[in-house]
């Protein structure tokens, strides 16, 4: 099943990301599938669809890259030329390694940030 989500700020006259995003029909039933009530589906809805119907996630992988947009993109995020995307490419596994879910996000580069926040493990740090 494909989904297709826009993001928009109400400063804004286009939206600022995109959203497309794939899951195995055969995993799920519409029963399963409740409504997104706010914000974009891109995470834990998805995993709490395919959890519901008895996928066991194992793992997540994305990929962040920074690249010019497409003609499509541009257009859809309204960029002005030389303005970069954001793009995450992001694939959910199932424990016997298969994929269940693939997401394409792309994100304006002048109206976002990617930050991220990583644990330390203090066992392991040199004293």
């Amino acid at each position: 099943m494909e989904f297709v989500y826009r993001s928009r700020r109400n400063v804004d006259e286009a939206p600022y990301s995109m959203v497309r995003s794939y899951l195995v029909h055969s995993a799920l039933t519409e029963a399963q599938m409740e409504p997104v009530d706010i914000g974009s589906p891109w995470g834990d809805a998805y995993q709490r669809w395919l959890v519901g119907a008895g996928v066991q996630l194992d793992h997540v992988v994305e990929r962040l890259t920074a690249r010019p947009p497409t003609v499509e993109e541009a257009m859809a995020l309204g960029l002005t030329p030389g303005v970069s995307v954001l793009a995450i490419q992001r694939s959910s596994f199932d424990v016997r390694g298969v994929v269940v879910e693939t997401g394409d996000l792309v994100m304006s580069g002048d109206r976002v940030a990617a930050v991220y926040s990583t644990s330390v493990d203090h066992a392991h740090q040199l004293r």
